[in-house]
């Protein structure tokens, strides 16, 4: 769950995507946590990626410090653009959370996956962020392999399974991009 890009990180002036082991100290979506039974301990120490092209100066460490509890001097934050390899990197790797996150949306109980693991490739640099999160997206969604394993019943995965793959959205096949567009930059609205 901290690994999933969802933290919006806004103070006054500022604008990020935030992911990482902080999100899940600080709790920013209560709901998601209680429901996974899930937290980071807090161990004083926070690490948290931002996907944006603004480096985050001191305000940005006050207002996470804030909101998780651990001091500036405690955070270690990573900032990177999503039209650079970094970030293509970083939006790869999470091939699994993207699974998992289409599981919850279905409603399985994710408590039950054992194993996971994927692979996917990493997008050229596209010359826009807008066109890079189109980029990114389609790897995961086109080029992507996921194997999960599970401790479920067979009646509750035969319901499930052909829900799961990307193919089984309505908007399969049309490029991210121009999702996101019809959405606009709502990743909230788009089908999993």
């Amino acid at each position: 769950a901290s690994q999933y890009a969802g933290w919006a990180v806004k103070p006054e002036g500022y604008f990020a995507m935030g992911s990482g082991p902080l999100r899940a100290i600080a709790r920013v979506e209560e709901p998601l946590y209680a429901r996974l039974g899930y937290g980071e301990p807090a161990s004083g120490r926070g690490v948290l990626v931002l996907k944006t092209r603004a480096s985050p100066g001191p305000a940005v460490a006050a207002w996470l410090a804030a909101k998780s509890g651990v001091s500036t001097d405690r955070l270690t934050l990573l900032a990177a653009p999503t039209a650079t390899p970094a970030a293509g990197v970083q939006i790869s790797a999470r091939v699994v959370e993207t699974a998992m996150h289409k599981l919850l949306e279905l409603g399985f109980d994710v408590t039950k996956v054992r194993t996971g693991f994927g692979t996917a490739p990493i997008a050229p640099v596209a010359q826009s962020d807008l066109r890079a999160t189109g980029r990114t997206n389609d790897c995961i969604l086109y080029g992507g392999f996921v194997h999960l394993t599970v401790e479920a019943e067979d009646d509750d995965l035969a319901a499930l399974v052909p829900k799961v793959p990307s193919s089984a959205s309505r908007d399969y096949g049309t490029p991210f991009y121009d999702v996101f567009k019809r959405y606009d930059g709502d990743f909230y609205k788009i089908d999993p």
